[in-house]
């Protein structure tokens, strides 16, 4: 099977088929390095920019290994039979087709020769977690870190302990977890669940203990977030966590101040259903506003992260529009224009407003265009 093709074959990397690669290492003693991407993948088109550019990079890898470049969703059998499930995955491979080392994401020059020797000499990414974590043992993204690197060498029952410790004593020693505990820690736990299932017996648990909370009238924003959350990542549509927050309107004042607290949860299925008041409730324009000036694509970047930026607020958009709150909306209009003013993104602005029957704002967007292209310009 072919795992490199000439596209992608440029330097560091050979255009030989896996079989080839294996007889090279084979005979000259190098390893094969399998470099796994995808073509929306971030970290991997930051090395494409400037680890595999590196002249240190090349040569290290012209003495060691047989490069190959693989994308990972067209040759989805191969990514399967060498594990990858992250991206971008390196893996070494030597001559008798045996995996002796691989790492996982973005590596600058300097560090990417650094895991790679790592790698090779058996070094393992769980083992220096493990020893970053020695030194800082009450450090809940260190051993957040530690039990994902576990989780890649199939330790789930170690994993588990440690995404435990991390749930259940994290906020007690940084409360900057907060965010990570409850959105992509809970999503590795989840995956994990599938593969091991006592990770799924212990959000059951979690989910219980947090339901009494919520019930009571002595409710507390952690465990009803927790509840939320738990729920979510446990496959509960969106219908059904808007029927718990509607719920909520039965008991008073209490309820009400939890519909605050986990709004943000059924956020989209308020939007679905129109409730485009409720949903403004939840979202802060002036965030998003301040999101698009800080997210800054240069030209050499893929029109896919300036687009999934841009998305990221058309829904707001469409509710300030169909609500006539037009001062939050020219403004949220013009960060969108400033930040990207392709006629993609354009074509989406106007979609939305004669969707909303808002065609008044045809003249808004174009004037906004004339003035940014004018600006550019004159620049």
């Amino acid at each position: 099977m072919v795992l490199s093709c000439t596209a992608f074959a440029e330097k560091p990397f050979v255009d030989l088929s896996y079989p080839d690669a294996i007889k090279e290492a084979k005979s000259s003693g190098k390893l094969v390095m399998i470099d796994f991407y995808t073509t929306w993948c971030g970290p991997c088109k930051k090395l494409d920019k400037t680890t595999w550019k590196d002249e240190k990079v090349q040569a290290w890898l012209e003495e060691n290994t047989i490069p190959l470049k693989v994308n990972a969703e067209k040759l989805r059998p191969v990514a399967k039979k060498f594990d990858v499930a992250a991206y971008p995955t390196i893996v070494f491979v030597d001559g008798d087709k045996k995996v002796v080392g691989r790492f996982i994401g973005y590596k600058a020059p300097d560090e990417f020769i650094a895991a790679a020797e790592n790698a090779i000499a058996g070094i393992t990414e769980a083992s220096l977690a493990r020893k970053e974590l020695a030194k800082d043992e009450n450090n809940p993204m260190l051993r957040n870190k530690l039990a994902r690197e576990l989780v890649r060498e199939k330790k789930y029952e170690e994993a588990l302990e440690h995404y435990v410790w991390c749930w259940e004593h994290g906020l007690d020693n940084n409360q900057v977890f907060t965010g990570v505990r409850v959105s992509f820690m809970l999503g590795d736990i989840q995956r994990l669940a599938k593969k091991y299932p006592p990770a799924l017996e212990k959000m059951k648990a979690w989910r219980d203990k947090a339901r009494k909370n919520f019930d009571s009238v002595e409710a507390i924003f952690s465990n009803c977030t927790d509840y939320f959350s738990l729920l979510s990542y446990m496959e509960t549509s969106d219908k059904e966590l808007l029927a718990i927050y509607d719920g909520l309107s039965e008991r008073g004042e209490k309820g009400r101040e939890i519909q605050s607290w986990v709004g943000y949860h059924i956020k989209d299925e308020l939007f679905a259903q129109e409730r485009f008041e409720e949903y403004l409730v939840m979202e802060n324009i002036d965030h998003f506003i301040s999101l698009l000036a800080m997210n800054e694509y240069s030209n050499e970047k893929e029109e896919v992260f300036v687009q999934m930026s841009v998305d990221n607020v058309l829904q707001p958009l469409e509710a300030l529009l169909t609500l006539k709150q037009d001062d939050d909306a020219n403004k949220l209009l013009k960060a969108i224009l400033e930040f990207d003013a392709s006629d993609k993104t354009i074509g989406k602005l106007r979609s939305v407003t004669q969707r909303r029957d808002r065609t008044d704002y045809l003249e808004v967007i174009d004037e906004s265009v004339e003035n940014q292209r004018t600006a550019n310009v004159s620049e």
